[in-house]
């Protein structure tokens, strides 16, 4: 692992450590990039982990730390065995009392994100992980979600939609239950969090809008996120209560659908 770019002489360590990962990222990088530079928090390093990239994304980062950037404090550049690996360097590498990883297609959604988060250091001084929301974003249509999970449970782990870009962790936290397994390909994350559960953590909820985040990427891979994703729900609960609970699930997501294609035309009639 080669490190390109270093700014060691920073005396106080930060509050946050956002970490980028990336691979062949040109078209987005800056994006990124520039939607850490511009936060209006002061307290806070940018660590970017590059998997040795072949197109224009190390030319790009190292361009835009030397005359741009006032965050980024640490980039290096090398091979990996994948995305887990990489973030694991990340967090090895990074300072804060806080960790959150922002991918290199995502960018924070204003300019006072973080500071909105941070506002009230006493109040988070009692808590583990902090929980906000994010929108995904679907480039192909134009269409944006809303995903903010407010009660992180077991059962909100099987119905899906928890991603990373929504939380941000205390780094006591790594050290007691220990790094992403880089066995996994997609879901590491996910993992981890599941495993950080089982330690009971304080978690602070928010209703500060984080990033947003395109649909696509690794990710997109839906048979493998599927088959990772299984497993960790597996390790949460026994079969037996597993099995009912994602027929809870189905139902839940069934009715609903019944009531979205209800609703619309119920209020039509009645305005």
């Amino acid at each position: 692992m080669q490190k390109i770019y270093s700014r060691d002489n920073l005396d106080q360590v930060p509050a946050l450590s956002v970490i980028t990962v990336c691979r062949n990222s040109e078209e987005t990088i800056c994006s990124c990039l520039d939607s850490v530079n511009k936060q209006t928090l002061k307290d806070v390093e940018h660590v970017i982990v590059d998997g040795d990239s072949d197109d224009a994304t190390k030319e790009m980062i190292l361009e835009f730390a030397e005359s741009s950037s006032k965050k980024i404090s640490k980039f290096v550049s090398g091979s990996d065995t994948g995305i887990y690996d990489a973030m694991n360097k990340g967090v090895n590498l990074s300072r804060g009392e806080w960790i959150y990883f922002l991918n290199s297609d995502d960018h924070f959604f204003s300019s006072d994100t973080l500071s909105k988060i941070f506002a009230n250091k006493k109040e988070l001084h009692d808590y583990d992980i902090i929980f906000g929301a994010n929108l995904l974003y679907d480039k192909e249509n134009g269409c944006c979600s809303m995903h903010s999970p407010q009660n992180v449970s077991p059962q909100r782990f099987l119905a899906g939609g928890i991603h990373q870009q929504a939380y941000f962790v205390r780094r006591s936290l790594f050290e007691k239950i220990g790094m992403f397994d880089e066995g996994f390909r997609l879901c590491g994350d996910i993992d981890w969090l599941s495993r950080s559960l089982e330690e009971e953590p304080r978690i602070f909820y928010s209703n500060v809008l984080i990033a947003v985040f395109e649909k696509g990427g690794a990710s997109s891979d839906f048979q493998l996120v599927k088959k990772e994703h299984r497993s960790v729900e597996k390790s949460l609960m026994c079969y037996p209560k597993w099995v009912v609970t994602k027929i809870q699930i189905k139902i839940y997501r069934s009715v609903a659908k019944i009531w979205h294609f209800l609703t619309p035309g119920f209020l039509k009639e009645f305005n």
